[in-house]
């Protein structure tokens, strides 16, 4: 830290030297967490201004409020109102998620510049941190030094091995659970010491890398030449073909005392028959890494890393030093918001960020941002201070978590309404993520997603139906649209209607109230098939929740499943309408029972027929009616499309999905009343294909029982593509 403090010496004025206001300020005070009544009188700009040039305090005020304008000046007033440096003292416990200890309880000082001093409407808002000379190790600091122009690779080493020794079990569960899994065939890795490409010894240590391809040319591992990349010093004589991101990594992997860096485009052969393979277990690679470096800056694979090469940041750091013990630190500016960058918008990135033990992240400022499962660091202060986190696997680090406030079942007692598993909440939060981003290959939504899927497959049991847990279908297939959708069309992937991999946009699922129940009553049996393949029932006897995949026995306890619609239509003698058996698209195939509703706007939303909602891109949402009368309302429905359907009663058609244990709904809100009792449907809105063999999903919504039963419904036979 103390080749560090020499950058400062510029700035810094002599140690005691304080305007007249300032020396009456106990400095010690301030920062003493002990003292809780202390508080420090606002301070003009113009004042600051007259004392800057023999007072390390106010210096210290200006120089970082000067820092945060883009002007890169502060004007003295607005509209005649003087501008004011206004304080609030917050005490720091300096304690982490699992009790890790980052810094000992601890004051910052919060610095709020108003009113908002420039034309630009910046607001002017910082945090002043105190360091405390004369304390030693056992006294952490909640902020330090920084070097100006470049990162600190040592300082990243550091939070490694922090974390490698300091953090057990915790962050390596996740961790410890893939290394049990074999990593794919043809696994390889950059040597960034030989500068070539090896054949990844066994049980080796390496660093994954996670960024953006862009549409910048880049070098990529083939069969034509792998074997010249296999010679040491091969990188190196190309290195003008490596991007410049790759080159950066390669760069923080030897400084950080590492060896082995994986690359998708470097170390998966991109014509090798084994390529699908490894995409498919990218949950192995990523959860084995014992680091993702994030590139969080540019556009493509040439942005490079800021803050890596010397020179290649700036990094404005005010210091000033109050008293022979005490330096005061701004801290700086906090990140830009990781999740509006680039790198936060691709599907590819998205299970990367996920899977990944730690993240070490390279901002488009030129920050390294440090995050594992019980830390998240910068490289000044503390997050605790500043910034949040991106969004990590929360139960799968624990260990997925099925039913741990399901009561046990008891056949004396009343039936047990139907609990959602902690791994499901994880793979619906999850869902509504990944469904924001985009993808240059529409038909990439699904591969994309497979290693997420991999990890939750492994605990249910249970394979994924296009993107759909199998032994939760019944309640996977409630997902609502968060926006108006259109349908995603594959290239060389069928991307069915019924799932959200067969729409563009974000998608989610309903939250439960506090008592976590479902409140779904499955009555369908389902049927699956795919690729010319004879249509099987789903979980092996058709029920669409099966709970024995939960860890528990299949039982009428928390519900009764009964395949209605498929015995009435048996007991009818009704046969099939339609055999798709030669199609190669993943359909569903199920009895249900079909009727016709007419639809409106919601009174607050009103369209005509045709016309585009376009209040924030919000669905579209429409009231169900008996009739042509809107007095008899009977229900709501959330389209996924952009315009309002015109229905005719030859290609459309509301089928049910299953029971939903709600009394009724607001007509303005479209909340339901929880009920003991199933008096509505979860109800699907469908449009037939020309033939009438196969359906496509419009939209999801509920309709009363009542008024279902008055509709005259009728048993059919569905295939949903």
């Amino acid at each position: 830290m103390d080749s560090l403090a020499n950058d400062f010496k510029d700035i810094q004025l002599n140690p005691i030297s304080l305007c007249g206001d300032c020396w009456q300020i106990n400095f010690s005070a301030l920062f003493d967490p002990d003292v809780t009544n202390m508080q420090l009188q606002p301070i003009y700009v113009k004042d600051a201004e007259k004392v800057e040039a023999t007072c390390q305090f106010c210096s210290l005020l200006l120089r970082e409020a000067r820092n945060l304008t883009r002007s890169g000046r502060v004007i003295r007033q607005v509209d005649g109102q003087p501008l004011t440096f206004f304080f609030e003292r917050d005490c720091q416990t300096g304690i982490a998620e699992h009790g890790i200890t980052e810094f000992t309880k601890t004051i910052i000082l919060k610095v709020d510049l108003l009113p908002v001093p420039t034309p630009e409407d910046v607001e002017i808002k910082f945090n002043i941190c105190p360091i405390f000379t004369d304390r030693g190790d056992d006294h952490l600091q909640c902020v330090q030094f920084v070097s100006t122009d470049s990162i600190d690779l040592g300082l990243c080493s550091k939070w490694l091995r922090d974390c490698e020794t300091r953090h057990l079990p915790y962050c390596r569960d996740l961790g410890q659970q893939i290394d049990k899994l074999p990593l794919p065939q043809e696994f390889h890795l950059v040597d960034t010491i030989d500068n070539c490409i090896i054949s990844a010894p066994q049980d080796c240590r390496y660093i994954a890398l996670s960024y953006v391809w862009g549409r910048a040319a880049t070098l990529k591992l083939d069969q034509d030449n792998a074997e010249t990349f296999e010679r040491p010093g091969s990188l190196k004589q190309h290195i003008a073909d490596v991007p410049r991101t790759v080159q950066d990594a390669m760069r923080v992997v030897r400084s950080m005392g590492e060896r082995y860096l994986w690359v998708d485009r470097l170390c998966i052969i991109q014509d090798s028959p084994q390529k699908d393979e490894q995409i498919a277990k990218m949950d192995r690679i990523y959860g084995a890494a014992v680091l993702t470096i994030v590139a969080a800056y540019g556009s493509d694979a040439n942005a490079g890393l800021r803050g890596v090469r010397p020179g290649s940041r700036i990094f404005n750091q005010s210091a000033a030093t109050i008293w022979h013990d005490l330096t005061l630190v701004a801290a700086a500016p906090s990140p830009g918001d990781i999740t509006e960058s680039i790198w936060a918008t691709r599907g590819w990135t998205y299970q990367e960020q996920l899977l990944s033990q730690r993240l070490l992240v390279f901002t488009t400022e030129g920050q390294a941002v440090w995050q594992c499962a019980s830390s998240h660091l910068l490289e000044d202060t503390s997050s605790i201070i500043k910034a949040r986190p991106v969004r990590r696997l929360r139960q799968l680090r624990d260990g997925l978590r099925f039913n741990e406030r399901q009561p046990a079942p008891n056949p004396t007692l009343s039936p047990l309404p139907l609990q959602r598993p902690d791994a499901i909440t994880e793979y619906m939060e999850v869902v509504q993520g990944y469904t924001k981003r985009r993808f240059t290959f529409e038909d990439d939504v699904l591969a994309a997603f497979q290693g997420f899927g991999s990890i939750l497959q492994r605990y249910l049991i249970s394979r994924f139906l296009a993107g759909l847990p199998e032994a939760y279908l019944d309640q996977a297939l409630l997902w609502i649209p968060s926006i108006q959708q259109k349908r995603r069309e594959g290239n060389e992937t069928y991307l069915p209607s019924w799932s959200w991999v067969g729409w563009n946009g974000q998608a989610h699922y309903q939250e439960l109230d506090s008592s976590n129940t479902e409140r779904i009553v499955p009555v369908l049996k389902w049927y699956y098939t795919e690729n010319s393949q004879i249509s099987k029932p789903i979980n092996q006897i058709g029920v669409g929740i099966d709970e024995s995949r939960f860890g528990k026995e299949r039982s009428s306890n928390t519900f009764c499943w009964v395949p209605l619609f498929e015995l009435m239509a048996d007991s009818l003698n009704i046969v099939p309408t339609s055999n798709l058996d030669s199609q190669q698209r993943p359909l569903l195939q199920f009895w249900t029972s079909c009727s016709l509703f007419h639809i409106a706007p919601r009174q607050r939303d009103r369209l005509i027929t045709g016309q585009r909602e376009s209040s924030l891109d919000r669905p579209i949402k429409v009231h169900l009616f008996l009739g042509q009368s809107e007095r008899q309302l009977s229900g709501y429905l959330i389209l996924n499309g952009e315009r309002l359907p015109e229905l005719d009663p030859s290609r459309h058609e509301f089928i049910v999905l299953s029971e939903a244990q709600f009394s009724g709904f607001n007509p303005i809100t479209s909340a339901c009343t929880p009920s003991e009792q199933s008096l509505m449907h979860n109800v699907m809105l469908i449009e037939w294909d020309d033939n009438r063999e196969m359906a496509s999903r419009l939209g999801i919504g509920r309709v009363l029982k009542q008024a279902w039963d008055a509709s005259n419904p009728v048993i059919k036979f569905i295939t949903l593509g």
